[in-house]
């Protein structure tokens, strides 16, 4: 689980990390679930400020569930470095999705389970192939956000979990 520590500023747009996904979500405005966390230690990438070495961060990115017409797809997050500096893109995504910022010690795997309004958009890539990216993500208002959208433990995912439900599931079906 990620926990947020005070560091120096730094982060990626680069959709390094990936979730197996088969049924990825279309273009709209949602109530979307957090239904997973993808975190990678000690993830290599090039160095920016010294092209041709290499060095190591740790990662992060989340995977949300949504649901049309019945149908559950899903969109992910481009992936961040773990870092709780205040201009950090994991800060900055934390406070789009809490509608404020998170203090040190916040722990993400406290989200999981927890619906958010998100906006999902197409791109294609150079390939002509077109894919789907989180465009926005806000807090939700609306009392009756939780039933417009499965459960955590009812949703199926295409793999295995990256990271366990939330105990409050009472149990993990997967």
């Amino acid at each position: 689980m990620a926990i947020l520590q005070a560091s120096t500023p730094s982060g990626s747009d680069f959709r390094l990390l990936r979730f197996i996904i088969n049924a990825v979500a279309p273009k709209g405005n949602f109530i979307g679930r957090l239904v997973d966390i993808l975190e990678v230690a000690d993830f290599e990438e090039e160095n920016r400020q010294m092209p041709g070495t290499m060095i190591k961060k740790d990662k992060i990115a989340f995977l949300f569930a949504v649901q049309k017409d019945d149908k559950i797809s899903f969109v992910q997050s481009w992936d961040m470095n773990i870092t709780g500096g205040e201009k950090s893109n994991l800060v900055k995504f934390l406070t789009n999705m809490l509608g404020e910022k998170p203090g040190p010690g916040f722990d993400t795997s406290s989200l999981l389970g927890k619906v958010f309004n998100i906006t999902v958009n197409t791109k294609t890539s150079q390939k002509g192939l077109e894919y789907a990216y989180l465009h926005s993500i806000a807090p939700v208002f609306d009392d009756d956000a939780e039933t417009k959208i499965p459960a955590i433990e009812k949703i199926t995912l295409d793999g295995d979990r990256r990271h366990p439900l939330p105990a409050s599931t009472q149990k993990d079906p997967f």
